[in-house]
């Protein structure tokens, strides 16, 4: 891999200890990373994880009939990508914007053609967050509508396991599912829907690549109307079944949040995981439906069940969400008879100071830079800003953009070729040491270039992008695509 020149080094060794933290002020959200976690549940798959259409070896996707739905808490506004890594010779992929804060759902069309039947897991990412979504390819001719049977047909549906909280007037969310057991005579697709039942119903596709006993997972919506057992039927061709859902009414009860006990360390811009928690006490005079959430500087801490007795007792709060800043913060609790707060202290990250992402190989790769400099004092011809990133995985990205009117102005690109005019040098290496990509002047038949989009001299921010071929660690040129950055320097 070609590296960075000496003197490029030297700079950065020497300006790491002047970096401090810079303020992102406000600018073109559309130009600005956004920021939030993919819903996951403590196993690491994506919650929820739809898979729609049908996938068959040999047969190319189409993006509207072939996609994955997965759910953003984002945290700030901006732009986003969301991608899963190419697995079977498939990959899902999205771009946009988010213009609101808040739990989203984001459809990901899928491209290219699986080669080979069977369960494949797909690695969705999103910034930092990761989660996991398992894609079922059928064998060829195999798209063609599934036969099966439903356990327990045509009376209860036999050892059917019902996930969630099911409360009077709350409505239903992709925590409330039914697995159901069934017999499969002939692989194929399926779509099963329930008719609606006091207000909810249940629903699911997929694909099932083999015969004999297996289970579907189908995902509840709607809103309960009123207490007591609810009996939801499902068809399935011909065999039918039923579950029962047991409706309550809302719980009476008062938090106690000086018995709040956290677990786990909080870093601010990492992600928190099942080893972060809070063990609170409630005192419940009314049994019956709970929901239990706080939220505060990008952290989420939340229960949903059933209290089946009165007095105190324990409640585990699960925490999700990146904290974004460091310091000590107070989480509120509205639910229960009086709102109260717990103290969460939340320890000071490494510091970055931007983002940076494109896609080579079949890969996308993203991550955080975290050594920038701005250096157009040392040569009386050219400015130059220089940027170090890495990521999660221990994989490393540098970037010069040299700029002969040292001033980075919007628009202005960079031919990683130029010896005369604007240009740049480019380095990537994967964890392994197994993949790495460069461009710079000396090699004369990459054309990578970039462009930046927008330079905000007050918050010392420039937002660009860039694009072409790279040269890879065996002196073959790669297509690098959709590359970004936005960094800010001191």
């Amino acid at each position: 891999m070609k590296r960075l020149p000496l003197f490029l080094f030297l700079l950065l060794g020497l300006c790491a200890g002047m970096i401090s933290c810079q303020k992102e002020l406000s600018y073109e959200v559309s130009k600005i990373p956004s920021q939030g976690t993919l819903q996951k549940d403590g196993s690491g798959d994506c919650l929820p994880k739809t898979v729609v259409g049908t996938y068959e070896e040999g047969v190319g996707l189409s993006g509207t009939a072939n996609y994955l739905e997965v759910e953003v808490n984002v945290l700030t506004a901006g732009s986003y990508v969301i991608a899963s890594d190419t697995v079977n010779g498939i990959f899902f992929r999205a771009t946009g914007i988010f213009t609101t804060t808040g739990l989203q759902t984001i459809k990901l069309p899928g491209s290219g053609t699986p080669f080979a039947a069977g369960i494949h897991n797909f690695v969705v990412s999103y910034g930092t967050s990761q989660c996991v979504v398992a894609v079922t390819t059928l064998p060829p001719g195999g798209g063609v509508p599934a036969e099966m049977t439903l356990d327990g047909a045509p009376g209860n549906c036999i050892d059917y396991v019902l996930n969630g909280s099911y409360i009077t007037g709350t409505a239903l969310n992709s925590s409330n599912q039914v697995v159901i057991k069934v017999n499969v005579t002939t692989p194929g697709t399926y779509n099963i829907s329930t008719p609606v039942s006091n207000g909810i119903t249940f629903a699911g596709a997929g694909t099932v690549s083999t015969t004999g006993p297996q289970t579907i997972t189908l995902t509840g919506s709607g809103t309960p109307l009123i207490t007591g057992a609810t009996n939801i039927p499902v068809t399935v061709g011909a065999s039918s079944c039923s579950f029962e859902v047991n409706i309550t009414g809302p719980a009476v009860y008062t938090i106690n949040c000086g018995s709040a006990v956290v677990s786990g360390t909080y870093v601010s811009g990492e992600e928190l995981d099942n080893s972060h928690d809070v063990e609170i006490t409630v005192n419940v005079t009314t049994p019956g439906g709970y929901n239990i959430t706080g939220t505060i500087n990008g952290m989420t801490f939340s229960a949903t069940g059933n209290f089946s007795n009165t007095g105190n007792q324990p409640v585990t709060l699960s925490a999700s969400g990146i904290p974004t800043a460091a310091g000590d913060f107070n989480v509120p609790l509205n639910a229960g008879t009086a709102a109260c707060t717990f103290p969460v202290t939340v320890d000071q990250g490494a510091a970055t100071f931007g983002t940076w992402a494109f896609t080579a190989g079949g890969i996308n790769y993203s991550g955080t830079i975290e050594l920038s400099l701005m250096d157009v004092t040392s040569s009386p011809t050219a400015g130059v800003c220089q940027f170090v990133g890495s990521n999660a995985a221990g994989d490393v990205m540098m970037m010069n953009l040299i700029d002969m009117n040292k001033n980075f102005t919007n628009n202005e690109t960079y031919s990683f070729t130029s010896l005369l005019n604007n240009t740049g040098i480019f380095s990537f290496e994967n964890a392994a040491g197994t993949i790495s990509y460069s461009a710079d002047p000396t090699q004369s038949t990459t054309t990578l270039s970039a462009k930046v989009t927008n330079h905000n001299t007050a918050t010392k921010t420039i937002t660009g992008t860039f694009a072409g071929k790279v040269m890879d660690g065996t002196n073959t040129l790669r297509d690098l695509t959709a590359g970004s950055f936005t960094v800010t320097y001191p």
